[in-house]
């Protein structure tokens, strides 16, 4: 990454991947700058998202009807630190494909602020 002077990443991820991203920001500091979870898990995300080196930005989505509660993007976002930010998709499911055109349009605004 050096040496192609890449100075700073955003990690997307969904379902599990958002605890594998939120711990790979957490051991990566100074390189990741933001972190984007789908529809994620609270398991192994809790423990590491406090970890995010100050200024690490994170944004959570969920559907409201996804069989992965809504309630572990609410846990994970409440022990993260600013600058953090969530939104539930309401009616959207685990792939979120109900919301899927708003959904790229936030992450793409999201990656272009934080990066």
């Amino acid at each position: 990454m050096e040496h192609n002077r890449i100075q700073s990443i955003g990690l997307v991820s969904h379902s599990v991947g958002g605890a594998v991203v939120i711990k790979a920001a957490a051991a990566l500091p100074g390189i990741i700058r933001t972190v984007v979870t789908l529809s994620t898990q609270s398991y192994g995300a809790i423990e590491s998202v406090s970890q995010l080196e100050k200024g690490c930005s994170i944004i959570l989505i969920h559907g409201t009807d996804d069989v992965l509660s809504p309630i572990c993007s609410s846990y994970v976002y409440n022990k993260a630190t600013d600058p953090k930010h969530i939104i539930l998709f309401e009616g959207a499911k685990h792939g979120l494909e109900e919301a899927s055109e708003e959904i790229y349009q936030t992450i793409y605004r999201w990656l272009l602020e934080h990066l």
